[in-house]
C-alpha cells in the first residue's frame, strides 16, 4: 500500500490476509458515519418501531442529522442501536440502508482530543479513509 502523492488519495496495493474490521456505514447529510460492528446491538426499520418500543425507551437517542444541519429526522427509515464507551445503549436515527464494508486498519487514525470533545457530532473518536478505482471516503468511525 502507497500513498499517491499527486492525487493524494491512497492506492490499494495490499495482501488479501490483512487485518480488517467489519463497520456498518450510512450517510448523514453527505457526512458518512461508521460504527464497528461488534458494537452493533440491532438496526430496527420503521416498520418495527412499534414492536421495539420497550428496548427504544432505554436508548439515548442521538439525532447527528439535527447536530449537523439542524433539523430534526422526521421520519427516519430505521435506528442504529449501539453500545456506547460507557456501556449505555445509544441510537442514531438514520433516513437510507447502512452498508456493511471492511476497512483495514491501517486505514484507520484516532482523531485529536479536540476533535472528539469540541465539535458539532463530538462523539467520533477514529476515522478511516479508504478509496476505490473512482472514488475516496472518509468515514467518521463512532463507538470504538
Amino acid at each position: 500500500m502507497f500513498a499517491n502523492i499527486v492525487s493524494h488519495q491512497w492506492s490499494e496495493t495490499a495482501p488479501k490476509n490483512k487485518l480488517t474490521i467489519e463497520l456498518i456505514v450510512f450517510e448523514i447529510d453527505e457526512v458518512t458515519f461508521g460504527i464497528p460492528i461488534h458494537k452493533l446491538d440491532r438496526i430496527i426499520s420503521n416498520v418495527h418501531l412499534d414492536e421495539d418500543n420497550p428496548l427504544i425507551q432505554q436508548v439515548e437517542i442521538l439525532d447527528l442529522h439535527d447536530r449537523l444541519t439542524g433539523v430534526a429526522i422526521a421520519n427516519p427509515a430505521a435506528i442504529v442501536i449501539f453500545t456506547g464507551d460507557n456501556g449505555q445503549l445509544l441510537g442514531i436515527p438514520i433516513v437510507t440502508v447502512p452498508t456493511l464494508i471492511d476497512v483495514p486498519l491501517d486505514r484507520i487514525r484516532t482523531l485529536p482530543n479536540e476533535f472528539r470533545t469540541h465539535n458539532a457530532i463530538a462523539i467520533a473518536s477514529h476515522v478511516a479513509m479508504i478509496a476505490d478505482s473512482n472514488t475516496a471516503s472518509t468515514i467518521l468511525i463512532l463507538a470504538t
